[in-house]
């Protein structure tokens, strides 16, 4: 006959409770974990080009130029935008680089605009909870980078050869008409 060892009420005891607390900790976990915001990220080159990225992707961002300073992107996963924000324009603080959303998944970028009623936000910085991603259910951030339309330094090289050309040409043509008076 074998003998089966007996089990001390307070080993028991300790046990259920390391359980319990297992269990807890991963319900709540669970329970209080958020997906990590979706980055939405927009650049302006120039008043003609933009680009934008998704998590670090353009794979699913669709851009449609418009006209200059104007364009539509399309987001090609099942999202929801909220609210305007805009950023301020870097070379003039009267006009804003404006987010309007335009059904679920499309946005119309408009730079170089008049401002709505909120308060612009400096040119790089991020807008939170603009939407959610609805596969996750994680909010969406945006940032807008200004970095078209910068003030060109002008070639110098250029400018003093034409210079020289047309006083070249000037010189020569007052010359030329005063032979031809005498």
């Amino acid at each position: 006959m074998q003998v089966i060892p007996s089990v001390k009420p307070c080993k028991i005891r300790a046990l259920a409770s390391l359980a319990v607390a297992i269990t807890t900790a991963v319900i709540a976990q669970s329970a209080f974990s958020q997906p990590a915001p979706h980055q939405l990220a927009f650049t302006e080159t120039s008043s003609t080009s933009l680009t934008a990225t998704y998590d670090g992707s353009t794979s699913g961002v669709s851009i449609n130029f418009i006209s200059t300073d104007h364009w539509g992107v399309t987001i090609g996963f099942p999202v929801t935008f909220s609210g305007n924000p805009q950023w301020t324009e870097p070379e003039g603080p009267s006009f804003v680089n404006l987010l309007t959303t335009s059904g679920n998944n499309q946005i119309i970028v408009n730079s170089d605009f008049f401002p709505n009623s909120t308060t612009p936000l400096a040119d790089g910085s991020t807008f939170t909870n603009f939407g959610t991603d609805t596969r996750d259910g994680a909010s969406i951030s945006v940032t807008f980078h200004d970095r078209g339309d910068v003030a060109a330094v002008a070639d110098t090289g250029s400018t003093i050869g034409l210079l020289s050309f047309a006083l070249t040409a000037l010189v020569g043509t007052t010359r030329f008409r005063s032979w031809q008076l005498a």
